[in-house]
């Protein structure tokens, strides 16, 4: 692992807060590449190269001991047992001394804390590029992803755009799937999760969990919609594809938290069907009712179906008289012009109130 020389810059001016004396940060050549004597940075460091080769504690006592190398201690910084660099405090022994495995042990947390920021930002492109190859469909010769198992597609809307809580999410979706058997990609209000199957996990479960966590750390809502499973990437694209529906529908009508694509019944119908359309189909059939009246209306007319079109069932579940139910139910009649009694007339005012949500 080579040390950019931005974080050994960082790095050593986090530490020149702790202690007051000079520090330097070299590479695995022997070479200054941060230091808080500027005049020092790319200046060879005879006493690092030392450690360099030895991987133990070098301590200069003059300021000619070593090339480019003045009085202090030198100490070697481990990343995963191998060295990665050495950092060194100038001054006298016994005062600089007392600092050095301080100032080591600090220095190796900010590596590792760097290379755990770095990994996770790999595996967020990663992640997302694998999702958006199989989103666009174009599947690249340098993708390397193995479909040996089937997976889920998942596609979940928030109820406005989660991109500033990018990395949130994230560490939630890990929480949620520690295995890491999953890809992701985020696009305006709108997350998509390729997941592979495990037995250990209910994916519905574990999206439940997903969204108690999300409305815990961002305080949004997000509704799933799951298309059917996938054993490679056409099926993958096609499942996104479908996902993308059961969600739209499930928004629309159901409002489930979580929806299934296999769930779906008229949503099969409905789900592909531009909103315009519906609109359209919507406003031909009940526009004329009264806005003022709508909402009794409907409730007529649902309990009318709940009940099998029996209006004395009906009518006794709403607590009214079947008379009374009987204007209500021809009232339907005279503003939309189609009679709830007419099986072909019910099944249009059925459709249009149940697309009007």
């Amino acid at each position: 692992m080579n040390i950019k020389p931005s974080l050994a810059k960082s790095i050593v001016h986090q530490m020149k807060n702790i202690i007051s004396f000079e520090i330097n940060f070299m590479d695995i050549a022997g070479t200054i590449i941060a230091s808080t004597d500027l005049s020092r940075v790319g200046n060879f460091h005879q006493a690092a190269f030392k450690v360099i080769q030895t991987k133990d504690v070098v301590i200069v006592k003059n300021n000619t001991e070593y090339i480019g190398a003045k009085k202090g201690i030198n100490v070697p910084l481990l990343f995963q047992k191998d060295i990665i660099g050495v950092i060194g405090i100038t001054g006298e022994i016994e005062e600089v001394e007392q600092y050095a495995n301080i100032i080591k042990k600090m220095s190796e947390i900010l590596v590792k804390e760097t290379y755990v920021n770095q990994f996770q930002e790999k595996q967020l492109e990663y992640s997302e590029f694998i999702v958006h190859s199989i989103l666009t469909n174009h599947k690249l010769e340098s993708i390397e992803y193995n479909f040996n198992t089937e997976h889920y597609c998942i596609v979940g809307e928030f109820d406005s755009n989660i991109l500033k809580y990018y990395k949130v999410i994230f560490e939630c979706l890990k929480q949620i799937f520690p295995d890491m058997m999953f890809k992701h990609k985020f696009n305006g209000n709108k997350l998509f999760i390729l997941r592979r199957i495990n037995s250990q996990y209910d994916i519905k479960n574990s999206l439940s969990q997903l969204r108690k966590k999300l409305h815990q750390y961002i305080n949004h809502d997000i509704y799933f919609g799951i298309g059917p499973i996938a054993n490679n990437f056409t099926e993958a694209h096609e499942s996104f594809h479908i996902a993308n529906q059961t969600l739209d529908w499930n928004i629309h009508l159901h409002k489930q938290t979580i929806l299934f694509y296999k769930e779906l019944d008229l949503g099969l119908l409905f789900a592909d069907t531009q909103s315009s359309s519906i609109n359209q189909y919507i406003k031909k059939i009940i526009s004329g009712i009264p806005n003022d009246e709508y909402d009794e209306l409907k409730e007529i007319f649902d309990t009318y179906r709940q009940f099998n079109k029996s209006i004395t069932k009906a009518a006794e579940h709403l607590f009214v008289h079947k008379n009374t139910f009987q204007y209500k139910l021809n009232k339907i009649e005279t503003y939309t012009g189609y009679d709830p009694k007419d099986l072909t007339d019910f099944v249009k005012l059925y459709l249009a109130f149940l697309l009007n949500r």
